[in-house]
């Protein structure tokens, strides 16, 4: 029996669950990389193709802060070790184990542009919506299945010109501007882009409407050339000129000219959050027991019920799986309860709104994450 009770702890955790979450900007977004010597000053993180992105360390930071002030909120006696539990003790602390929680860079997917008839429309390229299907393959890998994802079909990735652009969703004829198009060619424009419209078939329509709604746009959604939509996201980042006065005098302090780099507001990212068990040490769970004896699954289970991350029909459920030796089963289900404590709490003491990157004193770095249940 002492063998069973302590394999779940001897058996190194695995991601076994994993949400698609897509984060809509509420506000202008600068979750920056600090100070450039390009022609912003404070300009925005990139990937490696260029396009704005957010980091998994930005993101998981602000998830950190978030989940402290929710446990908090909901009076959790424990919120601080609640959420060591979640995300890993700070590196200064004495105990040492992993985060329960992964979380990948948030890619762009779709970002709102200027438009001159319609006010504003989104927009998408091919090697955007590639990232976002390599995202969901990684996905189904985790999970196993994509449930209701699995039937959102890759709409298919046509070959568009660098002057046109593919309406992908919405009433995109409310982006025509007349008095460039006649009965033959329609065109609209975007930003400083003059393009041709181009409506998709019927079958391709039905590709794309799971994709649109997916997203959530109240806009018209195009899908443009690689190389015309790096310039036209570029060109569509706010840049905005700061100046820090002195008081006594009302002019401009010594180094206190400076410009800022946002992400619009509307701006739709997404990302992976994997979930696998607390990899929690003995002398953590012994910590929160108040007990010196010997750590089994028992004791393990008991901690995380303790916390409130499970509740008592999940310690029966895994531990009628450990009794029978079913190790992957049962960490399954921690994974699985783990990642619907989290989603709980979110939605239950900030429904789902959280602040991400600098000048959250102004106003800036709203977002709600869309945890997609389908």
């Amino acid at each position: 029996m002492v063998g069973i009770s302590l394999t779940l702890l001897r058996t190194p955790p695995t991601y076994y669950d994993a949400d698609l979450v897509l984060i809509n900007a509420l506000t202008n977004l600068h979750v920056g990389v600090g100070r450039s010597g390009g022609i912003v000053d404070l300009p925005v993180q990139r990937d490696e193709l260029g396009y704005p992105c957010i980091y998994s360390s930005s993101i998981k930071g602000a998830l950190k802060t978030t989940l402290l002030q929710a446990f908090t909120r909901l009076n959790h006696e424990r919120a601080y070790t609640v959420v060591k539990a979640l995300l890993g003790p700070e590196p200064e602390e004495g105990e040492t184990f992993e985060s329960s929680i992964a979380i990948l860079d948030a890619y762009l997917i779709a970002m709102p542009v200027r438009s001159l008839k319609g006010v504003y429309a989104y927009v998408t390229a091919p090697i955007l919506l590639d990232r976002f299907w390599e995202r969901l393959e990684l996905l189904k890998g985790v999970r196993g299945s994509l449930n209701l994802l699995g039937k959102l079909e890759r709409p298919p990735l046509l070959d568009i010109g660098e002057e046109e652009a593919l309406c992908m969703g919405g009433n995109c004829k409310d982006l025509i501007v007349e008095e460039l198009s006649d009965e033959s060619v329609k065109r609209v424009v975007l930003g400083e882009h003059v393009l041709k419209l181009t409506e998709p078939d019927v079958d391709e329509q039905e590709k794309f409407k799971p994709f649109f709604d997916i997203l959530g746009l109240e806009k018209p959604l195009l899908m443009v050339n690689d190389n015309t939509a790096k310039e036209i996201v570029e060109r569509g980042l706010v840049r905005v000129t700061r100046v820090r006065l002195r008081r006594e005098t009302k002019t401009v302090d010594t180094g206190g000219l400076w410009t800022e780099e946002y992400m619009p507001m509307r701006t739709r990212l997404h990302t992976l959050i994997l979930y696998k068990r607390p990899s929690l040490t003995r002398s953590f769970i012994k910590g929160i027991l108040g007990e010196q004896g010997d750590v089994g699954d028992r004791e393990y289970l008991e901690a995380l019920k303790k916390l409130g991350l499970i509740e008592d029909s999940d310690v029966s459920v895994i531990q009628s799986q450990l009794d029978e030796r079913r190790v992957v089963e049962a960490s399954k289900a921690l994974a699985k309860a783990i990642k619907e404590r989290v989603h709980s709490v979110l939605k239950e003491s900030h429904k789902n709104y959280i602040i991400i990157g600098g000048n959250e004193t102004i106003g800036k770095g709203i977002v709600k994450l869309n945890l997609v249940r389908r």
